[in-house]
């Protein structure tokens, strides 16, 4: 999640993403690395990285949002993530 990611345009082209931050956080009682990218996904949008791993698998979410609402919906995004819980048994 610390390197930046070539993305395709319907063009042609190729750029690369941009890496804003990645962070260890706890979430549901569980440590997770986070990080945010810049149009690694799709071009403009903004992707919130998850991961974590248990005893028995390996956890991986995404979450997109398009950079003209980033603001408007940043708040509901921190919410379902906050909600995340690892049940094992």
């Amino acid at each position: 999640m610390r390197q930046s990611q070539p993305v395709k345009h319907a063009d042609g082209s190729t750029t690369m993403s941009e890496v804003r931050f990645v962070r260890r956080t706890t979430l549901g009682g569980k440590e997770w690395v986070e990080a945010l990218h810049i149009g690694s996904e799709l071009p403009n949008y903004h992707t919130y990285y998850l991961a974590t791993t248990t005893s028995y698998l390996g956890i991986f979410v995404t979450m997109s949002v398009h950079q003209d609402h980033t603001d408007t919906f940043v708040g509901e995004l921190t919410g379902m993530m906050a909600t995340l819980v690892v049940y094992q048994r």
